[in-house]
């Protein structure tokens, strides 16, 4: 089977039920009910062993996760905080921050654990071979700089999936082609950190001068939501 992020999200980790053994909900008690660190731990290494090239993604699927068990943490921290003003007498809400708090630091060791005891023998991932996936033919940045930039900007940010992401760097900056169907963000965004991020692309690159509309199209022609004029009107030279 291809090793891709989409044929793990679409199959591997459904068939293991990854994403569902990191979901916690409250019991009738009101104490929170967590997935037990120990299997979670056990379904991974089934995960591992079946598809031992699958390494760097379940790595990556484990990275998420801790940002979304920190964030889980934040918010359920605010509800603890409410329930100061109910009856408490019976220790009701110590329980509950308790119980939260205890298996949320046992989740994170987990996870930590796991990622160093089998990453330890490999390389954390393999060099791109960006060659193979596109050119650039906008301007004269290397394509490391143009993928590394916008890689950390799009994708690790989850405005991007990793196919729209390779198949948006090839049409703007190998092709020069624009797209049938423009591309679409994949969570909320304010547009001003849209625009921010592809104006500091535009700002540092050493092909600048007289061609902020072409900058300002790598975004208005591409993306739902985006019109070039518009952005270029708003980039700062």
């Amino acid at each position: 089977m291809e090793v891709s992020e989409k044929t793990f999200y679409n199959y591997v980790e459904p068939k293991y039920r990854l994403d569902e053994i990191f979901d916690f909900q409250d019991n009738n008690d009101g104490v929170l009910a967590f997935t037990n660190p120990n299997k979670i731990k056990i379904q991974l290494d089934k995960c591992l062993n079946d598809y031992p090239d699958y390494l760097n993604i379940i790595v990556d699927f484990l990275e998420t996760k801790k940002i979304f068990i920190k964030s889980e943490l934040r918010s359920k921290s605010k509800e603890i905080e409410a329930l100061s003003e109910l009856d408490d007498q019976y220790g009701w809400k110590y329980s509950v921050k308790k119980a939260f708090t205890d298996n949320f630091e046992e989740k994170i060791s987990m996870i930590n654990k796991w990622i160093n005891s089998h990453t330890s023998e490999f390389s954390k991932k393999e060099p791109l071979e960006l060659n193979k996936l596109f050119s650039n033919n906008f301007d004269s940045r290397s394509q490391e700089q143009v993928h590394d930039y916008f890689y950390k900007a799009l994708v690790q940010s989850k405005y991007l999936t990793i196919e729209d992401f390779y198949l948006w760097l090839e049409l703007a900056f190998d092709k020069l082609e624009k797209p049938k169907i423009r591309f679409e963000f994949k969570r909320e965004f304010k547009i001003n950190t849209i625009r921010r991020i592809f104006y500091k692309f535009y700002s540092s690159s050493p092909n600048k001068y007289r061609n902020k509309e072409k900058y300002a199209s790598l975004l208005g022609d591409y993306f739902h939501g985006f019109s070039t004029p518009r952005v270029d009107g708003n980039f700062s030279d």
